[in-house]
Parts: C-alpha cells; sequence; structure tokens
C-alpha cells in the first residue's frame, strides 16, 4: 500500500500544487491543436492522435521540470511558457491572414525581409483590428492562468476530491498511447529532422503514419531544418548560373514550348492503345504525323517534387557530381537569350506551405535564382485551379521576344480526380463503362474521374498546340509520373514501399512523352523531324530531358552530354534506368 502511494506521487508530482504549469500549457497546445485538426486537409483520424502525444510530451516535460530547484524551476516552466505562447500567436496570426500554418517557405521569405518591408508589414497586417481579436483568446489563456494559480488555495478542497488513482490510470494511459504507441511515428519524426536532403525529409513526412509536428514550435524547427538543407544547393547553383556561358544558334527555334504534366498512367491513354477515347485530340495529330510519341520512357521517381530537380536539371540521377553542380535548363535558354516563362498550377511564386510545395519549387521561389530561371513566374495559383486558365495567363504578358522558352506545369490529373474537371459537361464516362473489372462500385468511379481528367487535360493541351500552330515551334509534353488505377495492384494513387513490384513500376513510372512539331518548324527543320521518328522506340528517362532538348532546339551549352541525348548517334541506350536513386527499372 505504502509502495503503490509512493508510486502514484511520483508519477503525479506534475500535478501537485494544482500542476498549473502543465495544465495551461497543455491547454495553450489545445488553441493551436484545435484549428489544426479541423482546419488541415490531412485525416483527421491520424491527427487526432496528436492530443494524445501533446499531453503526454509536456506531462513528460513538467515532470522533468519539477525536479529542478524552486528559482531555476520557476525560471524554467516561464521560458517554455513564453515560447510556446509566442509561436502559438505567430501561428494563430498566420493562419488568420495566410491561410496556412508555420512552413518553410514564410520563414524564409522573413529571413530575406528587408527592413522597409518590415515597416509595410506591420501596417498592413498587425496595426489591424483582426490581429488585435487575434489576441484576445491568449489574453483569456492568460489570465485564467493568474487566476488559478490566485485562487488555487479555494479550489484544492475541491480538487482533492478527485480520486489520485484514477487521475493516475488515465495518466499511465496516455504514457503508453502517446509515448509508446507512437513511437514509430517518433522514431520517423526523429529520421525526418536529420535527413540529408530536403526531398528525403519530404517522403518521410508524407509517408503514414503521420510525424509528430503538432505544435507550433515544432513546425518552426521542421522548417528551419527544411532551409537549412536547400541553403548549400541554392547558393552553388546561382553561383554557377553566374559563370556559365550559353549560346543559340542562328537556326535555333523561336518558340519552345515544355507542358510539364501531372500522374499520367501511359495505360490510359488513347494515343499509347487505351480502348477508350481518353486523348481524341493528341491521336489525330499522330495520325496526321505531327506528333511523335515515344514508346519506351519512364519517369525516375513518383514524387513530383524530385522529378521537378531532375527534369530541370542537367544533373542525372546517375550523375557522379552532385545536384548543385549542374545548371536548370531555364537558366540557359535565357543566358542564350531567350525570354523564359513558367505558368504553374502547383508551384507558383508565392509558394504554399506544404513541404511538396516547398521540396517540388525551392529553387523555383529563390528570389536570386528565380531571376535566372524566368523572366515570367505566376505569383499565385491562377484561380479557380483549373488548366484551362493557364493559356490565358501567358496571352497577357505584354512583353514578348523573338524567343521564347515557356513552361506550363499543369495539375493534370492530380488527386481527387473529381475536381480535375470544371463541370459535369466533361462527365464522359461513368463508372458503367468498367464493369468487366471486377470492382466496387465506387472504385470503378475513381477510375472513370480518372479518365475524365485524362479527357479534359487532352482540350487543354489541344488549346495549346492551336494557339502555337502558326508559329515555328516546337511543343514537348512530359508528365511527372503514372499513377496507379487497380491495374494489378488493387489500389489507385501511388506507393512508396522499399523495393516497388513490377505493376508498381509500370503503372507508376511508364508516363506518356512525345514532341509536337508545328508545321513551320517541320518544313524549316525537316532533318530534325526525321531524328525523332528515328528515336521513337529507344528507352529514355525523364532525368536526361534537358540533354535531349537543348540540341533539339539549337542551343549550346558547356554542360549537354551526347551520351545523354536520345536523338545523337552517341546515346548510351543501354544506360541502366533507376528509379527512386537505387532500383533498377525492368
Amino acid at each position: 500500500m505504502i509502495m503503490k502511494n509512493k508510486i502514484v506521487k511520483i508519477l503525479l508530482r506534475p500535478l501537485q500544487g494544482g500542476g498549473s504549469f502543465f495544465l495551461f500549457m497543455y491547454a495553450l497546445l489545445l488553441m493551436v491543436l484545435g484549428p489544426v485538426w479541423f482546419l488541415t486537409p490531412t485525416g483527421a483520424k491520424v491527427d487526432l492522435w496528436s492530443f494524445v502525444e501533446g499531453f503526454a510530451d509536456l506531462y513528460i516535460l513538467a515532470w522533468a521540470i519539477s525536479y529542478l530547484p524552486r528559482r531555476i524551476r520557476h525560471l524554467v516552466q516561464g521560458l517554455c511558457a513564453g515560447t510556446l505562447l509566442v509561436f502559438s500567436i505567430v501561428d494563430f496570426f498566420v493562419k488568420l491572414h495566410f491561410q496556412t500554418f508555420i512552413n518553410a517557405a514564410m520563414l524564409r521569405l522573413v529571413l530575406e525581409t528587408r527592413g522597409n518591408e518590415v515597416s509595410n508589414f506591420f501596417t498592413s497586417y498587425v496595426l489591424q483590428p483582426t490581429t488585435l481579436l487575434l489576441l484576445l483568446p491568449f489574453i483569456l489563456w492568460g489570465a485564467a492562468w493568474y487566476g488559478y494559480v490566485k485562487y488555487y488555495p479555494r479550489i484544492a478542497p475541491l480538487l482533492r476530491r478527485i480520486p489520485k488513482l484514477a487521475v493516475a490510470g488515465i495518466v499511465v494511459l496516455s504514457l503508453l498511447i502517446g509515448e509508446v504507441g507512437l513511437l514509430p511515428v517518433k522514431l520517423r519524426t526523429f529520421r525526418m529532422m536529420n535527413a540529408e536532403t530536403l526531398s528525403d525529409m519530404e517522403v518521410l513526412y508524407g509517408d503514414p503514419p503521420t510525424h509528430s509536428l503538432y505544435s507550433s514550435v515544432h513546425r518552426f524547427f521542421f522548417s528551419l531544418r527544411s532551409i537549412q538543407l536547400v541553403k548549400h544547393q541554392i547558393v552553388g547553383v546561382r553561383q554557377l548560373h553566374e559563370e556559365m556561358t550559353a549560346e543559340k544558334e542562328e537556326k535555333a527555334v523561336p518558340k519552345v514550348v515544355v507542358i510539364i504534366g501531372e500522374s499520367f498512367n501511359r495505360a490510359h491513354s488513347q494515343l499509347y492503345g487505351y480502348h477508350l477515347p481518353t486523348t481524341p485530340h493528341q491521336l489525330e495529330r499522330a495520325q496526321k504525323g505531327e506528333l511523335h510519341a515515344f514508346t519506351d520512357v519512364v519517369s525516375c521517381w513518383n514524387l513530383t517534387s524530385y522529378v521537378f530537380q531532375n527534369l530541370m536539371s542537367l544533373h542525372s540521377v546517375d550523375s557522379k557530381d552532385a545536384w548543385e553542380n549542374y545548371p536548370l535548363f531555364p537558366a540557359i535558354y535565357k543566358k542564350a537569350g531567350y525570354r523564359v516563362s513558367f505558368l504553374s498550377n502547383q508551384f507558383p511564386a508565392r509558394v504554399a506551405g506544404s513541404i511538396s510545395a516547398f521540396s517540388g519549387s525551392f529553387f523555383m521561389n529563390d528570389p536570386v535564382l528565380g531571376k535566372q530561371l524566368f523572366d515570367y513566374h505566376n505569383a499565385d495559383l491562377i484561380e479557380p485551379v483549373d488548366d484551362a486558365y493557364l493559356l490565358p495567363e501567358y496571352q497577357r504578358i505584354k512583353e514578348r521576344a523573338p524567343y521564347e522558352l515557356v513552361i506550363f506545369s499543369l495539375i493534370g490529373m492530380h488527386f481527387n480526380y473529381d475536381q480535375r474537371i470544371p463541370s459535369d459537361e466533361w462527365k464522359y464516362f461513368d463508372e458503367k463503362r468498367y464493369l468487366s473489372k471486377n470492382l466496387k462500385t465506387e472504385d470503378r468511379q475513381i477510375i472513370a474521374d480518372y479518365d475524365n481528367a485524362v479527357r479534359y487535360n487532352d482540350a487543354i493541351i489541344e488549346d495549346i498546340l492551336r494557339y502555337f500552330e502558326k508559329e515555328n515551334a516546337l511543343v514537348l509534353y512530359c508528365p511527372d509520373h503514372g499513377e496507379e488505377l487497380f491495374d494489378g495492384t488493387g489500389v489507385w494513387g501511388r506507393t512508396y514501399p522499399e523495393v516497388l513490384s513490377e505493376a508498381e513500376m509500370h503503372n507508376q513510372f511508364e508516363i506518356p512523352f512525345w514532341i509536337w512539331c508545328s508545321p513551320t518548324f517541320s518544313a524549316t527543320y525537316p532533318e530534325k523531324v526525321e531524328q525523332l521518328k528515328a528515336a521513337l522506340d529507344r528507352p529514355f528517362m525523364t532525368d536526361d530531358l534537358p540533354h535531349l532538348l537543348l540540341p533539339l532546339t539549337g542551343v549550346h551549352s558547356e554542360y549537354y552530354d551526347a551520351t545523354r541525348d536520345l536523338l545523337s548517334p552517341k546515346y548510351n541506350a543501354k544506360r541502366k534506368r533507376i528509379l527512386r536513386g537505387w532500383q533498377e527499372f525492368h
């Protein structure tokens, strides 16, 4: 009995004297966790565990602090409470004004802000009635803490009526769930915070179960770590772009267009033999001989951010040197005298708060690097987020040049597929078309939604081709990766196992890849058209795309490698195509 009482006393040590520090730290945490849970579009079932994890973590912190000498204990408690309070206020402020929480992009913006910009920021955002209203819950929180401490002697008799054994049981259960049960989550969060690259961090961030970034303090240090990881890479590429040289031929292609698609499973393209009419416009142009579809192309990754880093750079997955030792192809075109425009429905210049957005575009959104890459980059998502609005956005650009590189980054078939079409008139397919697949009705509907998105994507691309039809233009289409649609795997979306199955390789990495030549291009460069036709069946991986594009359009760079150029006689067709950095495609 004495031993049991001793154990209970030790266990409930953070609650001695009313437990004001622990109780009000947890109350402050709940003030932030609540909005995160309700406003963040992640699975609520997963985020719900953050309430238990936060309880357990704070309880252990309060328990450890309780053993410090009185003066030091009060100092440490004040520092902890003050830190969480400040970050919580910032989190609320950011959510109120920018519809996000503390993130790497926002933190980097703060670190790069100049004095006059700080003044403007305070005038526009901080010194506003809404900001003062924001402070109200925190003022009430402070008043409640003060009142609780002041009047605790009066409340104490009521609290003593609560059975200590019951309280101890709740504490033990919370600790078992929050610390032992969620240990895999904590270990993965530790690995994430110690990742060597931003992309490795993103893989760990997005792979269930969720991470332990439930508080504003966690998110701040996670954002700081993200910035730390990209700083070295950005500085290296900035310097390289300053020093490199590039030039265009006298007969360089005036209009070069690159369309980067999203989540396109090649098996669902009519152009590549799919039994349903998902890409009628592309098929028609291929039958006319204008569009040249390559038959054996794979993506290097099934994660958009990884793809963009490799697709944009002359660095390849199997390059010996680091990524920052190679230039990005838009910078080469710009140095050679092209005007470069980048229009994206995923990576605007003012990047959103998610780690995938930051990871996928950290090099494009850096202020210095961004100027080296683009003359125009849409600042925000083009609302509504519909790929049909990208071409009109390009048409609104007033500055034009004789030589242009235009990059359209589509949202394409990104899930949820039913959100990719603007209205019901684009619902060409319904689930009844797929009765032979022996799937549940809702799964068949997912496939129908995907095929409708593919057909709408085909219409978007057709509008772009028509716009450049009278120009001396070349258009290259390359989606970032494929997608699972119950084809031999029983799942949809993308998967990240340690070892990819053969079905996963083909569904998620084999992509449609084609080049369209305008009539003027075909008449001006007949030899290039013949080169394209001769290379249609060669194996290729998208990390080598710049080595194909540069000479095809008449642009020269010292970083070009003929063995990686699909059209070159020196092309290495026996190169191993390494997926995700280590597994060979077969």
